[in-house]
């Protein structure tokens, strides 16, 4: 639950900064590490690095609440992540004269928060398919 609180703590801090600098900063230190690696420019494209980084945010916040809600669905946190990025977009739009609310970056949240439930989800498979293998082991053995 500690890192839940601090991935919401850090995603509010970096969507509901007034400066746009912290976001803008990181897109372009990646897009310019790519260009002086030898990138081509299309792989250096800002946008698609935004998008992507986007996508990066809310993928841990999907993750942990798909493992620490485990009995909710998976389009229930679908849902969840368009709303919060949704709320947050309007509030950039309504109050933070110099951010820019976007659709793009709806679409781009709920698709990491769609990324991140979904590992969760396919993580606690797993660990449930090896527990029961387990069980059934010691059934067999005992």
């Amino acid at each position: 639950m500690l890192l839940l609180g601090l991935e919401l703590l850090g995603i509010a801090w970096l969507v509901l900064n007034p400066s746009p600098a912290t976001p803008d900063g990181a897109v372009h230190s990646v897009s310019e590490l790519l260009l002086d690696i030898g990138a081509p420019t299309w792989m250096a494209s800002t946008t698609g690095w935004e998008y992507l980084l986007n996508v990066a945010l809310f993928v841990p916040l999907g993750l942990q609440c798909a493992l620490v809600w485990d009995m909710v669905w998976l389009e229930a946190w679908v849902i969840v992540g368009f709303l919060v990025s949704c709320g947050l977009e309007v509030t950039q739009y309504l109050w933070l004269d110099q951010r820019s609310a976007t659709l793009t970056d709806v679409s781009s949240n709920t698709v990491g928060m769609f990324v991140g439930a979904a590992a969760g989800s396919v993580a606690l498979g797993v660990f449930e398919a090896r527990r029961a293998r387990r069980r059934s082991a010691v059934l067999v053995y005992d």
